[in-house]
C-alpha cells in the first residue's frame, strides 16, 4: 500500500468512526478500518441488515 495512506489508517485507531451504507464496496473499507483499532458503526437504509460495531 501507500505508506501515507498507510499512515492516515493508522491515525484511526481509537476514535469512533462511522460508515454509512454497508454495501459490497464498502465492505473492504470497514474491514480496514477495524484493523488499526477504531471503533467502526455501521449504518445501513436496509433494515434487513443489522447494525454492526466492531472494537478491535
Amino acid at each position: 500500500m501507500n505508506p501515507a495512506f498507510d499512515t492516515y489508517i493508522q491515525s484511526l485507531a481509537g476514535p469512533d468512526v462511522t460508515v454509512i451504507c454497508a454495501g459490497v464496496s464498502n465492505s473492504p473499507l470497514i474491514r480496514m478500518l477495524c484493523s488499526p483499532g477504531a471503533r467502526v458503526t455501521v449504518r445501513d437504509r436496509n433494515p434487513a441488515l443489522p447494525r454492526e460495531e466492531c472494537i478491535l
